[in-house]
């Protein structure tokens, strides 16, 4: 059976607001990405351990390490100019044995919050490639990585991400097969799907029945794909278009077992934010148990 966690920094950087509020919305648990203005991977120890201790004292569990490895990092070649994505995601930026060093922290830190998931990405999408070369130089890029993992026994969950080459779960599907590891899994994003322009697939059941085998993390977002101009909203959950009553009814049926964390990404600054973030947990926990 799965349940339901929220990412800290959807509501504030400031650590102890963000887990008091998750915890009154009545989560169990949280997913850490950036906190206190910082990546994870750029914490230090002392404030590692202040983060545990927020943790503890409000009763919360950590689902898995949010690092943003691999996510603007060269696929090939050397480091490059980085623009960071949105004023409200941060990522770290460098080349690859800067991400590569990043992870090894990301794994002490899976082990200081007992979890043994670690996020990771795709790499930066830079220039057009078919999808048969991805998949081929992806893999090639993620064994080192991968080996790590084993060694440390922590799993990578590879998130389908809009600005990375892994932009849909059959690509994910491949790399992960081409692998052939057990410490290699995906983190599915329904609403991710929806964001990538010039796919004509659906979350549900297009994505779903492509990834369904792999999945060991899940992100739930919402989004309008067909408004006005042809350009993607995001929505607070049950606005949008992602089928989330349909996929928590085959989650079920397919006895998946991992966390889906709420990541609305209408963040800070927004008028009535807090509001749209107890909806939207509202609204997947009644499907969850509806479905």
């Amino acid at each position: 059976m799965f349940d339901l966690a929220v990412i800290t920094d959807q509501i504030s950087m400031d650590f102890e607001k963000a887990v008091k509020f998750i915890g009154d919305l009545g989560a169990d648990s949280v997913e850490i990405h950036s906190l206190w203005d910082k990546n994870i991977e750029e914490l230090t120890e002392d404030e590692a351990n202040k983060a545990k201790k927020l943790l503890k004292q409000y009763q919360l569990n950590v689902t898995n390490i949010s690092s943003t490895v691999f996510l603007q990092c060269p696929l090939t070649g050397q480091n490059h100019d980085f623009k960071q994505i949105a004023d409200h995601f941060i990522s770290i930026c460098g080349d690859y044995a800067f991400h590569l060093k990043a992870l090894d922290y990301c794994m002490k830190l899976a082990e200081l919050f007992h979890t043994d998931l670690v996020r990771i990405f795709g790499f930066e999408q830079k220039r057009s490639m078919d999808n048969s070369e991805i998949i081929d130089v992806v893999s090639d890029r993620l064994g080192p990585a991968v080996e790590k993992a084993e060694k440390n026994g922590i799993t990578l969950i590879l998130e389908n991400c809009p600005f990375s080459y892994m932009n849909e779960a059959m690509l994910i599907r491949k790399v992960i097969e081409n692998i052939g590891s057990k410490n290699l899994k995906a983190l599915w994003d329904p609403g991710n799907l929806l964001r990538v322009k010039n796919k004509n697939l659906v979350p549900f059941p297009d994505e779903y029945h492509a990834i369904k085998d792999y999945i060991a993390h899940m992100h739930a977002k919402d989004v309008k794909a067909t408004v006005p101009g042809g350009e993607q909203k995001i929505v607070p959950l049950g606005l949008g278009e992602v089928a989330y009553e349909e996929i928590f009814h085959a989650l079920k049926q397919d006895q998946y077992q991992g966390y889906i964390s709420l990541e609305t990404e209408l963040f800070s600054g927004k008028e009535g934010l807090l509001e749209d973030i107890r909806q939207s947990y509202e609204f997947l926990s009644k499907k969850l148990k509806t479905s």
